[in-house]
């Protein structure tokens, strides 16, 4: 087969291919093959195309020794694929390389000396990897937390194997990234998130708008050095949470941030002063998300809304399943929408 001139690719037909990469796009087809002999398992794998080994990686039929055999050849994709499928079991992996290592610490908890070799690594990603995985022993989270990088730190608040005790201390974590990590955390003491919502902690001294820190939403934020734009992303991680008691996310109601109040709005779990004063909001989007199907709502606020301006609005109010019958058989039989009832 001839290569193409140095600086220069000879265009070929759409759809056409090399003879090398046609023979690779067939023997993957072969490896999905239901009909595939044992023997040719074996054969495809120790030919060592990575396309053909995950295309194995996903077969229902291979026997414990085929396994096996590709999570010693093949590279790591294939073998976080078969750890990933369940085909693998953690503990009969016994190389360290990293990707995969974070794969299993995402399964099981892992070797600790492997847990710190990887603690340890100078790539930041891996480290903030590890830190979000899911089997890692307290202490290392412990030790992540203390990392140089934001990211990583913000990556421990976030662990399901964060301690009350570091808990605590991220919550008066200098930067404002790190504490909305930690109020998305569901394993954070719930005194802990309405501490957060309350102001209790010192005030923050950076947030991403102030810093340079590249977060995504920084761009979108402005800073004059009260972290406003931070704060309110910080209270719309608490809201999300379901962790923060629904009385202390209610006193959000008239919060000047639309995504804080639009995201109350879809919790059941308000009391219904919470969700009459929501059914007053500015917002026609967030009165009609109250009015859809809240069953807290009070039957009183839900004909309140048949009659809202913003016609979607009391479509949603008409498909409440709490609206009262006799409400149903008045809008049914109305000529102009009332409902008859004052």
């Amino acid at each position: 087969m001839t290569s193409d001139p140095p600086g220069r690719r000879t265009e070929r037909p759409a759809g056409a291919l090399g003879e090398e990469e046609r023979l690779w796009e067939l023997r993957s087809g072969l490896a999905r093959n239901p009909a595939l002999p044992a023997s040719l398992v074996e054969q495809l794998t120790a030919l060592g195309d990575p396309s053909v080994w995950l295309e194995l990686a996903e077969r229902d039929d291979l026997s414990g020794d085929q396994i096996r055999l590709l999570a010693r050849r093949g590279d790591a994709h294939v073998v976080i694929r078969l750890l990933s499928r369940g085909l693998l079991p953690p503990d009969e992996v016994d190389r360290f390389d990293p990707p995969v290592v974070i794969a299993m610490a995402d399964i099981a908890p892992i070797p600790e000396d492997w847990a710190w070799r990887l603690a340890a690594s100078p790539d930041p990603a891996i480290r903030g990897a590890l830190a979000a995985t899911t089997h890692l022993p307290a202490d290392v989270v412990a030790a992540l937390a203390d990392d140089p990088d934001l990211e990583v730190v913000a990556e421990a608040a976030r662990s399901p194997r964060i301690s009350d005790p570091l808990a605590q201390r991220l919550a008066t974590h200098p930067h404002l990234s790190v504490r909305r990590a930690l109020a998305c955390n569901e394993h954070v003491p719930s005194h802990l998130l309405v501490a957060l919502a309350e102001r209790r902690a010192p005030a923050a001294e950076l947030c991403p708008a102030c810093d340079g820190s590249g977060h995504r939403l920084a761009e979108q934020w402005s800073c004059d050095g009260g972290h406003q734009d931070a704060l309110h992303d910080l209270d719309y991680a608490l809201t999300l949470n379901p962790r923060t008691p629904a009385e202390t996310v209610s006193r959000f109601t008239a919060h000047p941030s639309i995504h804080v109040r639009w995201r109350l709005a879809v919790r059941t779990d308000l009391p219904q002063g919470a969700y009459r004063a929501l059914a007053q909001d500015p917002t026609p989007g967030i009165r009609g998300d109250v009015a859809a199907s809240h069953p807290a709502l009070p039957a009183q606020t839900i004909i309140q809304l048949l009659t809202d301006a913003d016609t979607s609005v009391a479509a949603a109010a008409a498909a409440n399943p709490s609206l009262p019958e006799a409400v149903m058989h008045d809008l049914a039989a109305s000529d102009d929408g009332s409902t008859g009832t004052g």
